[in-house]
């Protein structure tokens, strides 16, 4: 379900990006730095913010959630944005029900991608919805 979710919210981005701007010739790998900075938006059209990090399980390296500032959002709940360089937020509760970002993957041990490495070294596999270190 993450992997849909992943590969949705990068569709709009990597239709805009062309062969500049992704990995090697493989438009399914980007580089962590080409993530970072994605604005991200409510279903309403609210800028909430920009993507300012991938958490990944340690292991794994399993994509799990995206942060925005902050806030972690569960990586499911991006959808593909109407432009290219943007992604939708859609959260199962309603921020004008009171709902707030929260981490969903308790117990699990998530570390920002960021600090891995530096974000020109890490990729991101849309595919596998994995990042790993750049070849």
């Amino acid at each position: 379900m993450w992997r849909c979710g992943l590969m949705l919210a990068m569709a709009a981005f990597l239709t805009g990006a062309g062969a500049e701007g992704t990995y090697g010739d493989d438009p399914t790998v980007l580089r962590l730095s080409e993530v970072i900075g994605i604005e991200v938006l409510t279903p309403e059209g609210r800028r909430l913010g920009t993507i300012t990090d991938l958490l990944v399980e340690r292991t794994s390296g399993s994509v799990e959630e995206v942060a925005v500032g902050a806030a972690r959002y569960p990586i499911s709940a991006l959808l593909s944005g109407a432009r290219p360089g943007q992604v939708v937020l859609e959260l199962p509760w309603s921020s004008s029900a009171g709902g707030s970002a929260q981490s969903h993957s308790a117990g699990k041990d998530l570390v920002r991608a960021s600090r891995v490495a530096s974000p020109e070294a890490v990729t991101v596999d849309l595919l596998q919805g994995r990042v790993r270190p750049a070849q």
